[in-house]
């Protein structure tokens, strides 16, 4: 009798480059606050962020400006001067799991996404990778009594009643069980998988 043992737990592939969105409001640190806040302007009629995000000439992150910040500043402020400098950014190679660790204390809107040498790449939203994680949970809850990460409650029973490995066929029950029954078989050969 073969017998199923679940696969070894697979940590989500997903990573935050793929969860990353362009970066909208960015500008240089001598851009003065109202100039940035004219261009906030144009944005926000098509666009909703919360963050402005401040790079040298190398498109390296230097710092994150609030929009509260950015409306109380004086006028001919350089956003350099009250922006909030060495902010907290992620990595496009980081795994959600990682992202989620990471983020744990840190309730922002939109995080930063910067590659290695700290070059602005785009933002990612907090409910995003929340939501994910909550998908990616569920999955693993499923798995732990035998559930596969594709179904769910709408799943037929078919789809259920799969192979041992993802290339197999083979059912998980003796064939001395389906062979007997009314489920016809969708396997000409009623040998034992040999699947590892």
């Amino acid at each position: 009798m073969h017998v199923h043992t679940p696969a070894t737990k697979n940590k989500s592939s997903l990573t935050i480059g793929q969860l990353t969105e362009p970066a909208l409001a960015v500008f240089r640190p001598e851009k003065t606050a109202t100039e940035a806040i004219e261009a906030v302007r144009e944005l926000a009629a098509k666009y909703f962020f919360t963050y402005v995000y401040v790079t040298d000439t190398a498109g390296r992150l230097v710092g994150v400006v609030t929009m509260r910040d950015l409306l109380l500043a004086g006028p001919t402020r350089p956003l350099g001067e009250f922006m909030l400098r060495d902010p907290f950014f992620l990595k496009p190679q980081t795994p959600l799991m990682e992202a989620m660790r990471l983020t744990l204390h840190r309730h922002f809107p939109y995080y930063p996404v910067c590659s290695d040498d700290g070059v602005l790449t785009g933002m990612v939203r907090g409910a995003t990778l929340f939501e994910k994680e909550a998908i990616e949970i569920t999955a693993q809850a499923g798995e732990m009594v035998g559930v596969a990460r594709e179904e769910r409650t709408g799943s037929s029973w078919v789809f259920a009643i799969r192979g041992c490995k993802s290339t197999c066929s083979q059912p998980f029950w003796p064939r001395a069980w389906w062979a007997h029954s009314s489920i016809p078989s969708t396997k000409s050969s009623c040998s034992p998988c040999s699947c590892p």
